[in-house]
């Protein structure tokens, strides 16, 4: 990492001009000047560009350090994250050491399957069940030693027999622990991935893409057409912004900066979720404190996710909603409701839904009418309106969090009590 570079000394145009007339220029101009084919031209100032850029000295002049694969810096990292392991309550301090040894090893070493293999008991610590397998077939896929494979191998045992039980547990008819990551309601699965994972994003789906673009900066498109209660992602909130996943700075560094709260939990991946005021993917909580996404209405291939910030937007007329945006999120939402100055209403349920809606909740078991919901507003036919959020995507999104994130005592709220549909609200 570099030293924290001064505007001054670091001006980027003026950099590249000091280089230019320094350096780029006679290198250039001298073999390309006198060139009779013009044709050759691309080709030299390619080569002599590659040759700068193979022995101008970058790492003198920026005080960069090199940042290339260091097998000593990742065993020494994997060593001090495994004496934070043996002390007990250190296991993020110890997470932190082996994804710095995994940054720091080559692909498929022995030092980096290593790590992989210790991150793995990081995870079984915390009950992350399948992010332990996940680690596991990493370490294997990256030449772990046969002489250690006896331990992985036993782990991974341990490993599907918890699941076993867990599984066993949430059938018996017994109440579930909460703060444990499994479902709050009897038999009820826990929310998993509903498609293949990404490769090197194993907590996202391999259908959904980033993508950057000058209107919406970084966000996410699904290369796939989605249904509803499908899920996209699930990812591990940054515990301490100071602790968790941090190495390459200056601890001093801590001191220089004023501490200030924007959030009670940060997801990386998650940011990268732009605003709708019609939102299309929600958040569900879950109670081990990782963070799902899963789709509220069917999106088709190509489009991009979008979430709605902060809180409930949707009562709001135009004109206030977009100020609020503005005020909280610093940014002016250019969404189809807001373009078209239209009011957001979960209210104006048409006669049909209105019956379907009532006849789920009268039976008062969010667990037995999710099933028949989530197949409801995947019907082939069904409408979304682009400017009204429905009282069916409510009531999924509510229904969904029921069994996985909060219980109804937590609630400030009854949000379905505002549009006519009981039950929810009601003691389960």
């Amino acid at each position: 990492m570099s030293e924290r570079l001064q505007d001054n000394a670091c001006d980027v145009v003026k950099l590249f001009d000091q280089l230019w007339e320094k350096s780029l220029k006679q290198r250039i101009i001298e073999p390309t000047q006198n060139q009779s084919n013009k044709d050759n031209i691309p080709e030299i100032i390619k080569r002599e560009i590659d040759e700068f850029l193979r022995t101008f000295p970058f790492h003198d002049r920026l005080k960069l350090q090199p940042d290339t694969k260091d097998n000593a810096n990742a065993v020494a990292a994997r060593n001090r994250g495994n004496e934070l392991f043996a002390a007990e309550g250190e296991y993020l301090k110890s997470l932190q050491h082996y994804n710095e040894s995994i940054a720091c090893s080559e692909p498929g070493s022995e030092t980096r399957a290593l790590a992989y293999g210790n991150r793995s008991a990081v995870c079984l610590r915390f009950d992350m069940y399948e992010e332990c397998l996940e680690n596991i077939r990493l370490a294997r896929a990256s030449n772990y030693p046969a002489r250690l494979a006896d331990k992985l191998n036993k782990r991974e045992q341990h490993v599907k027999r918890c699941i076993e039980e867990m599984d066993a547990e949430l059938s018996d008819g017994k109440p579930i622990e909460v703060g444990k990551h499994r479902p709050r309601y009897l038999g009820y699965p826990v929310l998993k991935l509903s498609y293949e994972a990404h490769a090197n994003v194993p907590q996202l789906v391999k259908c959904v893409e980033l993508r950057q673009d000058s209107e919406f900066g970084r966000h996410l498109v699904t290369a796939q057409k989605l249904k509803v209660s499908h899920m996209k992602s699930c990812e591990i909130d940054q515990e301490d912004e100071y602790e968790f996943n941090y190495f390459g700075y200056d601890s001093d560094d801590e001191e220089k900066y004023e501490e200030r709260t924007h959030a009670i939990a940060v997801y990386p991946m998650f940011s990268m979720v732009n605003h709708s005021c019609i939102p299309n993917v929600a958040p569900i909580h879950l109670l081990d404190g990782r963070c799902a996404f899963v789709a509220c209405r069917p999106i088709a291939a190509g489009e991009q996710l979008f979430d709605v910030y902060g809180f409930g937007t949707m009562e709001f007329d135009s004109s206030l909603r977009l100020l609020c945006l503005e005020q909280c999120y610093y940014f002016k939402c250019r969404c189809a409701v807001c373009e078209s100055f239209s009011y957001v209403s979960v209210r104006n349920m048409n006669q049909e839904e209105e019956k379907f809606l009532r006849a789920l909740s009268d039976s008062m078991q969010v667990e037995k009418h999710l099933p028949k919901l989530i197949e409801y507003m995947n019907e082939v036919e069904r409408r979304y309106p682009k400017h009204q959020y429905t009282a069916a995507e409510v009531m999924l999104v509510r229904s969904l969090r029921i069994i996985h994130s909060y219980s109804l005592e937590d609630d400030v709220e009854n949000e379905f009590g505002n549009f006519g549909v009981r039950g929810l609200g009601q003691p389960l």
